[in-house]
C-alpha cells in the first residue's frame, strides 16, 4: 500500500504510527500558530506606524498653516526692499541686509541672493 499525508504531502510505503502522525500534525499546527502570531504582530506594528505617521502629518499641517499665516501677516503689501530688510524679524538666522533708500535693481538682486543662500 501507498500512504499519503494530505497536509504535509509526504508519501510512504509503510503506514506511519499514530504517534508519528500526531507529532507531524502537532509540529505543523505549531508552525501555523507561530506564523499567525507573527502576522498579527506585524499588522499591529504596521497599524501603529500608520497612526504615528498620521499624527506627524497632522502636526506638520498645523505647523505649516501657522507658519504661512505668520509669513502672510509679516509680508502684508510691503515692497520687496522692505521685506528683505525686515527678514531677520521673521527668520532670525537670515542675514541682516542694509539697503539704501532707493536701491538699484542690481542691489536688490544682490540682497535677495544673499538672503536665499
Amino acid at each position: 500500500k501507498y500512504f499519503y499525508h494530505r497536509v504535509t504531502r509526504i508519501s510512504r510505503w509503510e503506514k506511519p504510527d499514530a504517534s508519528v502522525a500526531a507529532d507531524i500534525e502537532a509540529r505543523i499546527r505549531a508552525e501555523k500558530d507561530a506564523m499567525d502570531d507573527a502576522i498579527q504582530r506585524r499588522r499591529a506594528e504596521m497599524d501603529a506606524k500608520k497612526a504615528t505617521d498620521q499624527a506627524n502629518s497632522d502636526r506638520a499641517d498645523v505647523v505649516t498653516k501657522d507658519l504661512e499665516a505668520r509669513v502672510n501677516s509679516w509680508r502684508g503689501s510691503r515692497p520687496l526692499v522692505q521685506l528683505l530688510m525686515d527678514l531677520p524679524t521673521i527668520f532670525p538666522p537670515a542675514p541682516s541686509l542694509m539697503l539704501t533708500d532707493s536701491p538699484t535693481p542690481a542691489e536688490v538682486k544682490k540682497a535677495y541672493m544673499k538672503a536665499v543662500r
